[in-house]
């Protein structure tokens, strides 16, 4: 059985087709080639040790971008060729361009997003950026910052959750629980993940039993 990430993999592939070249996706999705290639190719995460994977929220804009259903990267298209993958996406959205941003723009548009964060929210902010200055590269660290600055998080999804639940179980090598049980613990995280989601207020931490 696959796993979402390889899923999701195989899919970049069909957008990469589509779109002829990766910077192309790249540059729709608001992200690096370099990431993107890290993706591709499994780079391994310099802490983790771990192939490097497409997230939720990657996955998400790849989707925008490209103009396809929310949740198209996590399905299985099978042997299906990028054209009839991706028949109905009309053309790729145009972003623009990062390289006509000055320095100066960038602050001054952090500064105002940071003036309007509610005074609850402005430690995480701040934290956020902080994390960012240490590791730029960090696309999930610009994800929850562009999220909280936002005052909004993505929608999450079952799937998301169940892959969150799982990861972390993983990577805190606990043993899983009987698959029933595993269910109930995905649906009191996507519970909570969807209040959180909801909210204004900053997502915070839930701890996965």
């Amino acid at each position: 059985m696959k796993t979402i990430g390889t899923i999701r993999r195989e899919n970049l592939e069909l957008v990469i087709k589509k779109l002829k070249k990766l910077e192309a996706v790249a540059e729709a999705a608001g992200t690096t080639s370099v990431y993107l290639s890290q993706i591709r190719n499994q780079t391994a995460d310099k802490k983790s040790g771990r192939p490097r994977e497409m997230g939720s929220a990657m996955a998400r804009r790849i989707e925008e971008a490209v103009a396809v259903d929310r949740g198209w990267m996590d399905v299985d298209h099978g042997t299906e060729s990028a054209a009839t993958a991706l028949a109905d996406a009309p053309q790729v959205r145009k972003t623009q361009h990062f390289a006509s941003v000055t320095v100066g723009d960038a602050i001054a548009v952090l500064s105002s997003a940071l003036a309007k964060v509610a005074p609850s929210a402005r430690a995480a902010a701040v934290e956020l950026c902080a994390t960012l200055a240490r590791a730029p590269d960090s696309m999930t660290v610009r994800e929850d910052l562009a999220a909280l600055l936002a005052g909004t998080a993505p929608s999450p999804t079952w799937r998301d959750c169940a892959v969150e639940l799982i990861s972390t179980s993983i990577e805190q090598d606990k043993q899983l629980p009987p698959a029933d049980e595993i269910i109930q613990l995905v649906d009191a995280l996507y519970a909570a993940r969807t209040a959180e989601a909801a909210a204004p207020a900053v997502r915070s931490a839930v701890k996965v039993p």
